[in-house]
């Protein structure tokens, strides 16, 4: 049920990148984890590949969706054929060097190319309300923060233009205030992920589900209205930017 629903959640939003452009044309994603979305676009006439920093990965998502995986980093990507359409989909934030990842991204753009980003947003409300309690903060692996604001210069400084930012994610958000709000509560820091994952064998403790229940009587509710009034007000937990390379770069 869970993996049906977050298949449509993506099958969503590759259609809106898709929608942009007149025909299929030629799409990297970096950290493409199992390669759903790649396998959408190339079942709709896309020619795609994914790229992935160990083989162990790179070999999981090939099992696992059918499509070509390039072991190491964007310049393994570089094979003198230009792309349409690049995805950087919750990656950013992961990387050591963002601003030269955001630049070899731009150098492998077409001329009207387009670059997709998705971060959490370190502005948003979910932030704010919770702070160190917040789940997407995640550090260490979340090297960098971005708000919608740094994020938009950070694609101008590599000589991109941003043309649209969207703040909903229903795989990402309501989930975030629900943990969010139970670490900000004192309890067990991400149980409910830990939980969702079996990570300490959370998900063969009968108290673990019985309490995640009970408090989601009133936080689901809660983080769905939160989620929903956050997106509305430009202020959503994770941020997507679609930026293009102008027809006249060279």
């Amino acid at each position: 049920m869970t993996a049906s629903l977050l298949q449509w959640l993506f099958r969503r939003r590759v259609h809106q990148w898709a929608s942009r452009f007149r025909t299929p044309g030629r799409v990297l994603e970096v950290g493409c984890g199992d390669g759903w979305m790649l396998a959408m676009l190339q079942d709709r006439g896309w020619r795609v590949l994914g790229c992935e920093r160990s083989a162990e990965a790179a070999r999981a998502a090939a099992e696992a969706s059918g499509i070509p995986v390039v072991v190491g980093g964007l310049e393994q990507c570089a094979d003198g054929e230009p792309f349409d359409l690049i995805i950087l989909f919750q990656v950013l934030e992961h990387v050591t060097e963002p601003m030269d990842t955001l630049r070899r991204c731009a150098s492998l753009l077409r001329p009207g190319g387009m670059l997709v980003v998705a971060v959490p947003n370190f502005a948003s409300w979910q932030a704010r309300a919770t702070g160190r309690s917040w789940f997407h903060l995640d550090v260490p692996r979340h090297q960098h923060h971005f708000s919608a604001r740094s994020l938009t210069t950070a694609l101008e400084t590599v000589g991109l233009k941003v043309v649209h930012t969207a703040w909903a994610s229903p795989e990402h958000d309501p989930f975030g205030w629900f943990q969010s709000l139970l670490n900000k509560a004192g309890v067990e820091h991400n149980l409910a992920a830990k939980f969702l994952i079996g990570v300490d064998g959370h998900a063969s403790r009968w108290r673990t589900p019985l309490l995640l229940a009970l408090v989601g009587t009133v936080l689901v509710p809660a983080s769905i209205v939160l989620s929903l009034v956050s997106w509305m007000s430009g202020a959503g937990a994770i941020v997507e930017k679609w930026a293009v390379k102008p027809e006249s770069a060279a």
